[in-house]
């Protein structure tokens, strides 16, 4: 990894990412960080504001030009 392990890489708090969601029992990961007011998570890294983008950058590299990252459940918090 070019930048060490993504997971332990913590925000401006000091809270790293993967202490920042709780998996529920349909699998959904729901963001207890921040949110918009959109009630989407809110965490800025990789040029990305959105944390349901950055866990797509985090575990799967850029999002291609043109693609959404959309949630299959419909929570934005998921």
């Amino acid at each position: 990894m070019k930048h060490g392990d993504p997971l332990q890489m913590g925000n401006l708090r000091g809270v790293p990412f993967d202490q920042r969601y709780q998996t529920d029992e349909k699998g959904c990961w729901l963001w207890i960080g921040g949110t918009n007011q959109d009630g989407y998570g809110a965490f800025a890294r990789y040029g990305e504001k959105r944390a349901h983008r950055v866990s797509w950058v985090m575990h799967r590299g850029p999002i291609p030009a043109g693609m959404h990252v959309l949630h299959t459940c419909d929570v934005p918090g998921c």
